[in-house]
């Protein structure tokens, strides 16, 4: 993939971890700057907070259930409950086609028509609807009023 250079943090609040963000870049685009690790130091911060803010006790995977439940309520085929699961292990479109034997290309038209299904545009998305098995994405916005 031509890769040379990487930055990430892990997003932890509370002494519990809730995932992490690494950012890659090839020779072409050079090394990250000091400013670029200052908004990814902030980003980090306001993600931990958000994070212990909605699961004070974590993210867990229920149970296989999740799944399960999300495979019937939204119709979706083998293929994409396979790709469900890949992204839900933190795996990109290459990693997944790789895993199971089809071009990056395929990986993409398959996430599209799931999303398509379930209604979502991210992968955070669905990632919300996997762990929280939640019906409605209404509780993404943020509805508080800026006081500044």
């Amino acid at each position: 993939m031509g890769v040379c250079y990487s930055m990430g943090c892990t997003i932890v609040s509370n002494h519990i971890m809730f995932g992490s963000i690494t950012l890659f870049r090839n020779d072409n685009n050079g090394r990250f700057e000091e400013k670029e690790l200052d908004i990814l130091r902030i980003i980090n911060r306001h993600l931990s907070a958000n994070f212990s803010s909605r699961f004070p006790y974590g993210i867990k995977k229920e149970s296989i259930n999740n799944k399960n439940d999300i495979i019937k309520k939204y119709g979706l085929t083998k293929r994409e409950s396979e790709i469900v699961e890949e992204i839900i292990l933190g795996k990109n479109n290459l990693e997944i086609g790789k895993k199971l034997y089809i071009s990056e290309n395929t990986v993409k038209k398959h996430i599209n028509n799931l999303y398509k299904k379930i209604g979502i545009t991210t992968r955070s998305q669905l990632m919300t609807i996997y762990y929280n098995n939640i019906p409605s994405l209404d509780y993404m916005i943020d509805k508080t009023e800026d006081k500044s």
